[in-house]
């Protein structure tokens, strides 16, 4: 488990700048310093060290500071959380490949190509079971990650109330220009 450390003073950087200044620039820097397999695959452990090393105190300090409200600390964190999800962790999971297998079957029985989809709810009654359990899933691995790299309080939320947990993270997102994220 990563834990918490107490973030190094830094200078101060408007909320509006933190992605271009810390998230843009480490995708740069992981290619530099050869964060990828050798096929051209970005590698789990340059995203969880960044995210535990450099993101994460950086939104810690702003908050510790009263620089960010708790929504777009929330936005910010699960950003680095749900890419490590979705980029890795997706990948390795039997269970979401079943799903998104089940998935794919039914799209392609009612004539969608793969990288088609159905406007969220409104898909076959077969396809809109199946997708419900494929998010479920995905929960449960951002759950697991949320814990894993120290914030019990956003897992619980997730886990207790996951409508909840998704007006915080759009209000977070709205505030600090995230929208499309």
């Amino acid at each position: 488990m990563t834990k918490r450390r107490e973030p190094a003073r830094s200078e101060s950087v408007p909320i509006s700048e933190l992605a271009s200044r810390y998230v843009f620039p480490a995708v740069a820097a992981d290619i530099e310093a050869g964060w990828h397999a050798d096929d051209g695959r970005e590698t789990p452990r340059c995203w969880e060290t960044w995210l535990a090393e450099e993101w994460l105190p950086v939104i810690w300090e702003r908050q510790l500071a009263e620089e960010l409200t708790g929504a777009e600390a929330l936005a910010m964190c699960a950003f680095g959380v749900e890419r490590i999800v979705w980029m890795y962790r997706f990948v390795r999971s039997d269970e979401i490949d079943v799903l998104h297998r089940q998935m794919e079957f039914v799209k392609q029985e009612h004539g969608l190509e793969a990288d088609d989809d159905w406007p969220a709810g409104e898909g076959p009654p077969e396809y809109e079971a199946v997708s419900q359990e494929f998010d479920q899933a995905i929960d449960r691995l951002t759950i697991e990650a949320f814990r894993e790299f120290g914030m019990p309080e956003y897992a619980g939320l997730l886990e207790s109330h996951p409508d909840g947990y998704r007006r915080l993270l759009k209000i977070g997102r709205q505030k600090i220009g995230w929208e499309k994220m």
